[in-house]
């Protein structure tokens, strides 16, 4: 693979479509859109593996809790030889408004847990992310409730999720090329441009075993539990190849 595909999010029943999960519901429809199946268990989180537009890449959802879901992230990109600069990390955002999509390289973790897990993991903030907006709290809601807090039809909907897998394949550029400025800022004008009228939405599908891929019925393994695991995460296996709001964005490669 040349691009690691990263949804962030707390694993287990009790977290799937809360506002916090955003980054795992987004990869979730790309990997729908694109056939990338099957899922596998890994010791640190559940990986697929297939062909967004030309080139391969690695479907990632960590198996920790938030805070510390960069164990999973590093340990995939050395298994992979990937640079920092080849993970594409998709996450929910309070600074931005819902149904808002911003995609830079670097910058600041603006507070999310799971994004400073991962520039810790990495050695650096040198990664992509794609942040998805979700909006801030009523003024006397706590941010915590709020990001834990389910999605209403409303807010789903507002997200456009089906629109982001549309376009993802615009993401991985050339077969030599992978993740760039210019394929980066290709993907953003995909999601500005008006839809075509009747544009039906990605359906909703399950993966291979009949579940969801946000789903870990099992909960989340310490990160010690992980760091112990023989051998650490299982090899990569290529699953099932395949395949891509009005969404103000941005493309963003500096610090914010």
């Amino acid at each position: 693979p040349r691009l690691l595909l990263v949804g962030l999010g707390n694993p287990g029943r009790q977290f799937e479509s809360t506002r916090h999960n955003v980054g795992r519901l987004a990869l979730e429809e790309i990997c729908v859109a694109a056939g990338i199946a099957p899922f596998e268990k890994h010791a640190t989180a559940d990986v697929a593996v297939g062909m967004l537009g030309s080139v391969q890449v690695a479907a990632v959802v960590p198996r920790f809790y938030m805070n510390v879901c960069g164990v999973a992230v590093s340990a995939l990109a050395r298994e992979l030889r990937l640079p920092a600069a080849s993970v594409l990390v998709l996450h929910d955002d309070l600074d931005l408004a819902p149904g808002k999509v911003k995609l830079k390289l670097g910058g600041s973790a603006g507070g999310h847990n799971g994004v400073k897990s991962c520039a810790a993991a990495l050695g650096g903030d040198g990664f992509w992310r794609l942040r998805l907006g979700i909006g801030r709290p009523p003024r006397r809601e706590d941010v915590a409730d709020f990001v834990l807090e389910r999605l209403s039809a409303a807010e789903r909907l507002e997200l456009r999720l089906e629109r982001i897998a549309r376009a993802a394949p615009l993401l991985s550029g050339s077969p030599g090329g992978g993740l760039t400025a210019a394929t980066a800022s290709s993907f953003m004008n995909a999601l500005t441009r008006p839809e075509p009228a009747g544009q039906a939405p990605v359906p909703e599908r399950v993966a291979s075993g009949g579940k969801r891929l946000s789903r870990d019925d099992a909960g989340a393994p310490t990160a010690a539990a992980a760091a112990a695991a023989p051998g650490g995460p299982k090899r990569l296996r290529s699953g099932d190849g395949g395949a891509c709001s009005d969404h103000p964005g941005e493309v963003d490669e500096g610090p914010s």
